[in-house]
């Protein structure tokens, strides 16, 4: 094995020359003050930046950051920081990291603000079209940091992302199959925005933190078999868009506390499915559109004051089911296939149910508690069945077939 140990200290910027470096390479930095470190292991198998003992550092000198590292591994089993991830600290610092080959894996670590992409690079962390079973592990802690993520192909590459502070912004594409992507960020202004090309691909995104405001999540899969997971997001005026664009897609979005929160969510179907649930605030929305047949759409749980449901399914044997508790709610359904079902709960006082049913053999069957809610059914065709409780005082039922 090859072995290359550099610690280098000043304001000068320092380039190490690039080189192709055989099996078995090793690279270990360490810099203070303001560097540039380019790293080449063209071709090289196990090859190594940074570890336990000798990690990849850059610190800041007087000037505070600035810190530049190039990284290319081309081979198998390259490795860069993951037994002591790679750190650079300070402010304004850029990695730009590229690795073709399979079982690569790449871990960086970035503490400061306005750390952000390599300039004229495409993307921060690069893993060609050649890579299988990749693996990127991305930690950014403080302000206004800015990074990309792309797996250009192959299969069983995986990404993680961690992000704590404010204004973070993470881009991560990945092409291939069975590809795992996981974002958390914490604070305010977060933006996620996740792409997955492939077939039976695995996204989770989690933003907390209760204080939060203005997060964005973004997610859109365009293959089949695909899972998308929306962990937990908290906050003032947060979104979730999701869109999944063939068929036998699962989407789930789960503990949402906070006020004008929205999720928009688009599954082309069939065979697609949706769970929204543990969603509490003030004045929340879900959209939800569903094209195909046989996709379903569960809200299990929207409990608070001036929340919006509204769903469309468009296929045939669509199925739709609300449960929300509170006031002044308001769950819309609209089913224009055949053979669709769709159910409202609702307690609480002045909500409203508006379920519209266009096809034939369509079923609805709901309940109302409280004070003062209204439902109205509109069933279009023969065949149709509606079924509604109401307790409480107040109410106003109206079904028309």
């Amino acid at each position: 094995m090859k072995r290359l140990l550099l610690a280098t200290a000043g304001c000068v910027a320092f380039g190490l020359p690039s080189a192709a470096l055989a099996g078995g390479s090793s690279s270990f930095i360490a810099q203070i003050g303001l560097e540039t470190a380019t790293i080449d292991q063209s071709g090289a198998t196990d090859g190594e930046v940074g570890d336990s003992t000798h990690p990849l550092t850059q610190q800041p000198g007087g000037d505070g950051g600035g810190n530049v590292i190039v990284i290319t591994q081309t081979g198998a089993g390259n490795s860069i920081g993951v037994v002591a991830a790679s750190a650079q600290s300070g402010a304004a610092n850029i990695a730009a990291i590229i690795q073709a080959g399979t079982d690569g894996s790449a871990a960086i670590i970035q503490t400061g603000d306005d750390n952000g992409d390599f300039a004229g690079a495409v993307h921060a962390i690069e893993q060609k079209a050649t890579a299988v079973a990749n693996a990127v592990f991305l930690t950014e802690s403080g302000s206004l940091n800015d990074f990309s993520i792309s797996q250009e192909g192959g299969a069983a590459n995986s990404a993680s992302v961690f992000q704590f502070g404010g204004g973070d912004s993470v881009s991560s594409s990945q092409a291939g199959d069975r590809l795992t992507l996981s974002v958390i960020q914490n604070n305010n202004l977060n933006q996620a925005f996740s792409v997955q090309l492939g077939d039976t691909d695995e996204l989770s995104a989690t933003q907390t933190d209760t204080g939060a405001l203005g997060n964005t999540i973004s997610n859109t899969q365009i293959a089949a078999n695909d899972t998308a997971n929306v962990a937990s997001q908290q906050g003032f005026n947060d979104s979730i868009a999701n869109s999944q664009f063939l068929n036998d897609d699962t989407l789930t979005v789960a503990s949402r506390d906070g006020f004008r929160l929205a999720i928009a969510n688009v599954q082309s179907g069939p065979g697609d499915t949706a769970t929204l649930s543990l969603q509490s605030g003030w004045a929340d929305r879900i959209a939800n559109e569903q094209g195909g047949s046989n996709n379903i759409l569960r809200v299990t749980s929207q409990n608070g004051v001036n929340l919006t449901i509204v769903s469309v399914q468009d296929g045939a044997g669509d199925r739709a089911a609300f449960i929300q508790s509170g006031n002044d709610n308001e769950a819309s359904a609209t089913q224009t296939g055949s053979g669709d079902d769709a159910q409202s709960t609702q307690s609480g006082a002045w909500s409203v149910a508006l379920l519209t049913q266009s096809g034939a053999g369509d079923q609805i069957i709901g309940a109302q508690a409280g004070a003062h809610n209204s439902v109205t059914v509109a069933q279009a065709t023969a065949n149709d069945m509606a079924s509604y409780s109401q307790t409480g005082s107040g109410h106003t039922l109206t079904i028309r077939q």
